[in-house]
C-alpha cells in the first residue's frame, strides 16, 4: 500500500474499553507504516470519563482525579496530535490539555489523499 508521508508525532491512547476487550492496539501496527509518521507515545492509562459518568457534575472532580495521571503525561509529552478511538477520551484529552485529538482513521485518511 503507497501512503504519503504524514509528517507528525502522535501519541496514541488505548482507552479502557478497547483493553477490556482485549483485541490489543492494531491501530499502532497499522499506523507504524505510514512515512513520516513517529509514534511517540502509546498511553494506556484511563482518562477517567467512564462514557459520560466523568459529565455529570457530581462525578466531575472524581473523574479528573482519575484521569489525572494520564493528562499530566500527554501534557509532557510534546507530541502533536493524540489519537483515540474513543469520542469521549478524545473530548476528556483534548480539554485537559489543549492538543488536538482525532480518531485514528483520521491518519490514515490523511495519508491516502
Amino acid at each position: 500500500m503507497n501512503f504519503k508521508k504524514v509528517q507528525k508525532k502522535i501519541g496514541y491512547h488505548v482507552s479502557c474499553h478497547l483493553k477490556s476487550q482485549n483485541v490489543g492496539i492494531p491501530f499502532v501496527d497499522l499506523l507504524s507504516v505510514i512515512p513520516g509518521l513517529k509514534i511517540d507515545k502509546v498511553l494506556d492509562q484511563c482518562c477517567g470519563m467512564a462514557g459520560t459518568m466523568g459529565f455529570k457534575r457530581e462525578k466531575y472532580e472524581f473523574s479528573k482525579k482519575i484521569g489525572e495521571s494520564l493528562i499530566n503525561s500527554i501534557k509532557k509529552s510534546q507530541v502533536d496530535i493524540i489519537l483515540s478511538d474513543c469520542a469521549s477520551c478524545r473530548m476528556r484529552i483534548e480539554g485537559e490539555t489543549g492538543i488536538k485529538t482525532t480518531h485514528s482513521v483520521s491518519i490514515l485518511r490523511e495519508a491516502f489523499k
